[in-house]
């Protein structure tokens, strides 16, 4: 294995023992496009953004960008406003799952600029509140977690304004973790707990398991375990209930995590195989092989841990490039490191038993 850099090593000392998905999944939710029989707007160009956010949704990133970038060409060309300003936001969302920062906020200013030239309606309200969405993303990931939570409470204004309640419920539990990036834990969880009293009247849908999920990661942090088995497991009954394959996973992910912290390492692994198994996205699936790669070095069972990392390793080295990527190879680096140091240990003690031969 190649030595790890020093650099590396620091990030890795305060690299997280497990992934907790809320942060890294992608949201199919947020992805903003037109309706198809929408009269303003050329019959073809909706048809594109529905495959722009289908390539998004499994993770082919360099497609969804690729179309993106020729609706924004299509739009600019009708001088359709609405239509630029909606697909620079997705462009910026989609930037923003690659980790290419810079282009992201680009686009995302670029949205903003397009909206100057629109009269108010409800429609530009809504495009706003979703420019303002990916806006507060952006700044979450990148630790400016104070102007995301005013960012997201924006668009959550924005929302309330054109009575889309479920636009509002969403960017409350995005504004709930920016609460838990700044320690605000007590607050996050009253948060997260009004979100599910009004969920609890509703429908059952994705929304309502990612606020639960949510509520129950919060839960955990505070060592409230006992709710947050509770919330993880209502979670996933929603989950099943919509069959959403990947909420189930994300949950399952959820619940490996509060399981380690229960000392329960047979009932996280399970878990963790339950999530690879119902996921049909290669990054959850990614994602749980990591947690339970920690939990074998936890464990300290290392050569169940060094088989699974060579088993894990080829599959990073596939990922497009994102975010979530950057995060997986950390991850990897920091158990190898663990690994490592554990054979060096036993190479150690071989060459201090003394030869009596």
């Amino acid at each position: 294995m190649k030595k790890i850099p020093i650099f590396t090593i620091c990030i890795l000392s305060v690299a997280s023992a497990f992934y907790t998905p809320k942060a890294l999944a992608v949201n199919p939710e947020i992805f903003a496009r037109a309706e198809l029989g929408q009269s303003a707007e050329s019959n073809q160009l909706p048809g594109l953004e529905l495959q722009a956010q289908q390539e998004y949704e499994a993770e082919r990133f360099a497609s969804s960008i690729e179309l993106l970038q020729r609706l924004v060409v299509n739009y600019t060309a009708q001088g359709q406003k609405i239509g630029q300003a909606r697909t620079l936001r997705n462009l910026g969302l989609v930037y923003s799952q690659t980790g290419e920062r810079s282009k992201a906020e680009a686009a995302i200013a670029d949205g903003f600029n397009q909206l100057k030239a629109i009269e108010k309606s409800t429609e530009r309200t809504k495009i706003l509140a979703q420019i303002l969405e990916v806006k507060g993303q952006l700044e979450l990931s990148g630790g400016e977690s104070e102007q995301a939570l005013e960012t997201w409470k924006q668009a959550g204004d924005a929302y309330q304004e054109i009575a889309d309640f479920t636009g509002v419920t969403r960017t409350q539990i995005d504004g709930a973790q920016a609460m838990q990036q700044l320690g605000l834990y007590h607050r996050a969880i009253e948060t997260l707990t009004a979100v599910g009293a009004t969920l609890q009247n509703q429908p059952d849908s994705v929304l309502k398991a990612r606020g639960l999920q949510s509520l129950g990661e919060c839960l955990r942090v505070v060592g409230d375990l006992e709710r947050s088995q509770a919330v993880l497991q209502q979670s996933l009954i929603v989950a099943e209930k919509v069959r959403s394959t990947e909420a189930s996973a994300a949950t399952l992910i959820s619940l490996g995590n509060l399981a380690r912290v229960r000392q329960q390492p047979e009932t996280a692994l399970d878990f963790y195989q339950r999530a690879l198994k119902t996921s049909t996205l290669p990054n959850t699936q990614i994602q749980a092989l990591l947690n339970q790669l920690s939990l074998l070095t936890d464990q300290k069972q290392w050569s169940q841990a060094k088989i699974l990392a060579t088993q894990i390793q080829p599959l990073i080295a596939k990922m497009p490039p994102s975010r979530t990527a950057v995060y997986a190879k950390i991850n990897l680096a920091r158990n190898w490191l663990k690994i490592e140091q554990q054979n060096r240990g036993k190479r150690e003690d071989r060459d201090q038993i003394p030869n009596t031969s």
